[in-house]
């Protein structure tokens, strides 16, 4: 309520409106409080998924933010590293390409959590959702993509990463499927 009180006149806020109509909804058929945040978080991404931007000044995400920091049992440091990165990167450098494979690959952590997988098999979903489908060749990652850059965070906050060359070998194809702009499949790889 505090960032959506001050700070003067509002930029329009689609996003925002969308996951508060969510939650709202949720809420009144009966949902408990975890599943109406649940609805409004699902809102909140399906409408940034359609390219829709998010204003800096955004109440949702600065609630986004606080509940997030604010969860008594966190995720690991690596996917809270993520989450922070993901809502950061959303919210600056002003308006958005759209990202499908980023999309995709939210979407299918989103189901295998809700399907009550545990951290390590949702990331792995969303892992295999994003090269399936990036090697359908349609969809390129923008330089901007807030997936890229949570997944560079991610892999920067792991404790224990799986060796120095993978580590590197990671960063590495990270950084080259984003700097060329649009890429094109590479099925040896």
């Amino acid at each position: 309520m505090d960032k959506m009180i001050k700070d003067g006149k509002r930029q329009p806020d689609p996003v925002c409106a969308i996951s508060t109509k969510a939650y709202w909804k949720a809420y009144k058929s009966g949902a408990s409080e975890f599943e109406a945040n649940l609805a409004a978080a699902e809102a909140f991404f399906n409408e940034f998924a359609k390219g829709s931007t998010i204003p800096a000044d955004s109440p949702c995400a600065a609630s986004t933010i606080a509940y997030y920091n604010a969860v008594p049992k966190p995720p690991s440091p690596a996917n809270k590293a993520a989450m922070e990165t993901f809502m950061s990167k959303m919210i600056s450098d002003g308006p958005r390409q759209p990202d499908p494979v980023c999309a995709i690959s939210t979407r299918a952590y989103w189901d295998a959590w809700k399907s009550g997988k545990g951290e390590l098999e949702a990331n792995l979903a969303a892992a295999e959702a994003f090269f399936d489908e990036f090697l359908k060749g349609k969809s390129k990652i923008p330089a901007d993509s807030a997936c890229a850059a949570s997944t560079r965070a991610y892999y920067k906050a792991l404790p224990n990463p799986p060796s120095p060359p993978n580590k590197a070998a990671m960063e590495a194809f990270m950084d080259k499927m984003i700097a060329d702009g649009e890429r094109t499949p590479d099925p040896v790889c």
